[in-house]
């Protein structure tokens, strides 16, 4: 858990003997979707008041579990993250987990209902998803399998024509302006300050939408956390998150790396490229940066209310679009390694943590180490009970340690960035 996490369901675990030896092992936890009548956990020890969920109603069902896959997806060239998606299947020989009671009345499970995903062992637990259902087949070989997504899905529902907010406001507060409008107020947040001062307007655009218009006016970016919490980071997102306690090692070929990875794919393409930023807000101002040809990025309906703010915004974004600089487009970790007793602790790996990623590099004449910290923006976890794999992409790298020169004598780039 981190410092600001929500707090974990109340369920009581599963030993799952088909997990016994694993360094961490999944809780995979679904709602009920009725009310229980159990004793409290508190020292009042009463009983609950009829109808209420006062101890949860979480099932762990990691005993049925046969596979499993969340996605926490990479962003697109403009820095918008998707909703992320679990998918679990269960093996439902005993009927345990179906939609149907025995007189064809409908089970407490099925759409709309919680879905809880963390890491546990004896040491702690790491949140790994938290949504809601939005399908749940039962199939005719006796299996179940459950899609869930995040809030972003909830905020991707339209509510008509509203204006949130006020002039002048960050985006912060801007944000919840839109989660009141949507009638959210309870839904959890994490939401940054901001930087930059907005201009506020009546929008028929889904909330979600809004909410993305409003990070990319302050250069910052948006998406549901682990736990389930909506999630703002202004500009300074380059540098990571606050509360990451350590930056992983990793390397593929470098076996004096804390974490060994395997399948790793490095590149340097053209997306989020760009040697020109144009950035127009609402009210007609244009803000320009970066050389008249080449490529272009261009964003419209920017809710920042100055030239300077508008000017400033464009240089931030040319500063991450031009260089050329590697990213890691992905790698792989297996976290039952038994050479690697520790590498488990992937499990608390986040979208926007910094991760140090080394590679010796053959070059002419020998090989040169690749030393660069990124930012980690995609990951995939995939589990069975024969093992569990993560997928990690990041974005480009913010920092290097040592540069790569393309030919012998002649550098390839001219001061631009082409090295590392």
């Amino acid at each position: 858990m981190r410092v600001d996490d929500r707090p974990l369901p109340n369920v009581t675990l599963d030993a799952v003997p088909m997990l016994a030896g694993w360094p961490v092992r999944p809780v995979i936890a679904i709602d009920s979707g009725q009310a229980l009548a159990e004793w409290d956990s508190t020292p009042a020890a009463k009983w609950d008041t009829p109808g209420t969920v006062w101890d949860g109603g979480f099932i762990d069902a990691t005993c049925a579990f046969t596979g499993m896959e969340i996605e926490h997806g990479e962003p697109d060239t403009a820095n918008l993250f998707p909703s992320s998606r679990c998918v679990v299947q269960l093996d439902n020989a005993d009927g345990a987990w179906s939609t149907l009671n025995a007189d064809g009345t409908i089970n407490r499970y099925g759409p709309g209902t919680a879905l809880a995903v963390w890491a546990h062992n004896a040491t702690g637990d790491w949140w790994l998803f938290n949504g809601f259902v939005a399908r749940y087949d039962q199939r005719a070989d006796d299996t179940i399998e459950i899609e869930a997504f995040d809030a972003l899905s909830d905020l991707a529902q339209p509510v008509g024509t509203y204006t949130p907010g006020t002039n002048g406001q960050l985006a912060g507060a801007r944000l919840t302006a839109i989660l009141t409008a949507a009638g959210e107020t309870t839904m959890p947040t994490r939401f940054a300050t901001g930087i930059a001062a907005l201009t506020a307007q009546e929008t028929d655009a889904a909330p979600i939408e809004e909410m993305q218009a409003v990070a990319l006016s302050d250069g910052g970016l948006i998406f549901v956390d682990v736990d389930g919490a909506v999630m703002f980071i202004d500009r300074t997102w380059t540098a990571g998150r606050a509360d990451q306690v350590t930056v992983p090692i990793t390397s593929d070929n470098v076996c004096t790396a804390p974490v060994i990875v395997w399948d790793a794919v490095i590149s340097t393409n053209d997306d989020n490229l760009a040697d020109r930023v144009i950035l127009e807000n609402v009210a007609g101002l244009v803000a320009t940066a970066g050389a008249a040809s080449g490529y272009t990025i261009a964003l419209t309906d920017q809710q920042w209310t100055t030239q300077t703010e508008g000017d400033i915004l464009a240089a931030l974004y040319l500063d991450q679009q031009e260089p050329r600089q590697m990213s890691i487009e992905e790698f792989s970790l297996y976290l039952n390694d038994p050479n690697q007793p520790d590498i488990w602790a992937a499990v608390d790996w986040r979208r926007v943590d910094h991760l140090r990623f080394l590679h010796d590099q053959r070059v002419i004449g020998g090989t040169v180490r690749v030393d660069v910290t990124t930012v980690l923006d995609g990951i995939i976890h995939q589990v069975t009970p024969e093992g569990w794999t993560m997928i990690v992409s990041t974005a480009k790298a913010r920092a290097f340690t040592e540069p790569i020169f393309y030919d012998t004598g002649i550098l390839y780039d001219t001061g631009e960035g082409y090295g590392y």
